[in-house]
C-alpha cells in the first residue's frame, strides 16, 4: 500500500508468484513499460544535438540515470541558499482599491521567500510539473499556477504549509527560479521553442509589401519523419450573444465558432511548439511499433504517449526498437527547410535563424540504458 502504484505492484506480485511456482514456462501477460525521460526535452535536444540537454534527459550514455527534475531542484536549492544570505528584505507597500480605500501590504523579499521554500523542502516534486510542461509551451505565469495547485495550496490545507504566509508571492518567486533554471539546463529546448514560435508567427500572418499582399495568411504545416502530415489551423473566433431562458430566467449567453476565412496568428504561434513536439512523440510511437513488429515480430503493445510497453518475453526487443526508431528520426532532420519552404523567396530574409547545433552524437542513444527505462 505504500508503493507509488499499489495495484500495479500487486499485479506484479501475482505474476512473480506464478513464476516462482511454474518457473520460466509461465506465460506472463503483464505489460513491462519503458518510459521516456521528459520526452519533449529529448526531442528538442536531439534536433539540435545539444550535449547538455541530451545528458540531463539520458540520451547520452551514463553509468547512472540522470533526473532532469532533481537536477533543476538541486540547482534551485543553491540559489535559495544564496538568497537566504544575500537576498532582499521585506518591504511595505500601499495598495489602492477601486473604491478609494488604501491598505498596507507586505511585499516579501527574496530572503523571506527563500526561507519559506527551504522550510517546505526543495525537492523534485516542486520542479517536476513545470519542467515537464515547459517544452509544451507552459509559461512562467503558468508555473506559478501549477506550484499553487500542486504544492502550496495542498500544504496549507493539511497544515504543513504554515511557512507560506503569502502563497501567490511564494509561487511567483519559485516560478521565476524554475524558469531561469530551465534556460540554463535545457537551453536548446527553450531556444527551439522560441524559434518555432517566431517562425509560426511569420508563416501564419498575411504580409503586405507596398500595399500588395505577397503572402496570404495560411495554416502552418510540416511533415513528420515517417511521412505523417500535420496542419495547424487556428482561426479567429466569431462571437455571438444569444438571449435565452435558463431555469425560467432570462439570460444572455455567448457562443463562438471558427471564422474559417481568417487565421489567428497569435494562436498559431503559441500552439506550434506543443503541437510540433506532440507530433514527434506520435511519430516516435508509430516508428517504434512498426520496427518492433517487422523486425522483432512483437504483436502485443501497451502504449501511452512516451511510455512503451509489451509482455516480459518481448521486453528486451522492444527496448532496442525504441532506441533504433528514435535514432532513425533524427539522423537526418530537415524541419527548418519545411518551415522555410512555406515562405515566398522575397520574405526568406525574415525567417529567424535556427539556433546553433551542438556536437551530440545521436547514435549514443542506441547504447543509452536510461533514455527509455
Amino acid at each position: 500500500a505504500e508503493t507509488d502504484s499499489p495495484f500495479m505492484f500487486l499485479a506484479f506480485c501475482f505474476e512473480y508468484l506464478e513464476v516462482k511456482i511454474n518457473g520460466l514456462e509461465y506465460c506472463s501477460s503483464l505489460p513491462i513499460s519503458f518510459d521516456g525521460s521528459n520526452s519533449g526535452t529529448q526531442h528538442f535536444s536531439a534536433m539540435l544535438r545539444d550535449e547538455l540537454g541530451a545528458k540531463t534527459v539520458n540520451l547520452s550514455c551514463s553509468s547512472i540515470p540522470q533526473d532532469i527534475y532533481q537536477i533543476i531542484a538541486d540547482d534551485i536549492e543553491i540559489k535559495l541558499q544564496n538568497d537566504l544570505i544575500n537576498g532582499t528584505e521585506n518591504r511595505k507597500e500601499l495598495r489602492n482599491e477601486n473604491d478609494g480605500t488604501v491598505f498596507e501590504i507586505i511585499k516579501h523579499g527574496t530572503k523571506s521567500l527563500a526561507k519559506q521554500w527551504l522550510d517546505y523542502g526543495m525537492n523534485r516534486k516542486v520542479t517536476k510539473r513545470p519542467v515537464m510542461t515547459v517544452v509544451y509551451s507552459a509559461t512562467q505565469y503558468g508555473f506559478s499556477d501549477q506550484l499553487l495547485e500542486d504544492c502550496v495550496r495542498p500544504a496549507i490545507d493539511d497544515g504543513s504549509g504554515y511557512m507560506f504566509t503569502e502563497a501567490r508571492q511564494a509561487c511567483q518567486y519559485m516560478a521565476a527560479l524554475i524558469w531561469e533554471a530551465c534556460h540554463e539546463n535545457i537551453s536548446a529546448a527553450m531556444k527551439v521553442m522560441e524559434w518555432l514560435k517566431a517562425s509560426a508567427k511569420l508563416l501564419a500572418k498575411e504580409i503586405k509589401v507596398d500595399g500588395v499582399i505577397t503572402k496570404k495568411a495560411a495554416p502552418v504545416h510540416w511533415v513528420c519523419p515517417d511521412g505523417f502530415p500535420v496542419w495547424q489551423n487556428y482561426y479567429k473566433q466569431r462571437k455571438t450573444s444569444i438571449l435565452t431562458l435558463i431555469n425560467g430566467k432570462e439570460s444572455r449567453a455567448k457562443v463562438s465558432d471558427d471564422d474559417t476565412s481568417s487565421y489567428n496568428p497569435t494562436k498559431q504561434a503559441n500552439g506550434v511548439a506543443p503541437n510540433f513536439v506532440h507530433s514527434m512523440d506520435g511519430c516516435h510511437l508509430r516508428k517504434t511499433v512498426l520496427k518492433a513488429n517487422t523486425k522483432y515480430n512483437i504483436t502485443a503493445f501497451s502504449l501511452i504517449h512516451d511510455s512503451f510497453g509489451t509482455v516480459a518475453a518481448d521486453a528486451e526487443n522492444l527496448y532496442h526498437s525504441i532506441r533504433e526508431a528514435f535514432v532513425e528520426m533524427y539522423e537526418e532532420n530537415d524541419f527548418y527547410y519545411q518551415f522555410e519552404n512555406q515562405l515566398p523567396v522575397e520574405l526568406l530574409s525574415k525567417m529567424p535563424p535556427l539556433p546553433e547545433k551542438g556536437n551530440f552524437n545521436i547514435k549514443e542513444v542506441l547504447k543509452s540504458k536510461y533514455c527509455f527505462a
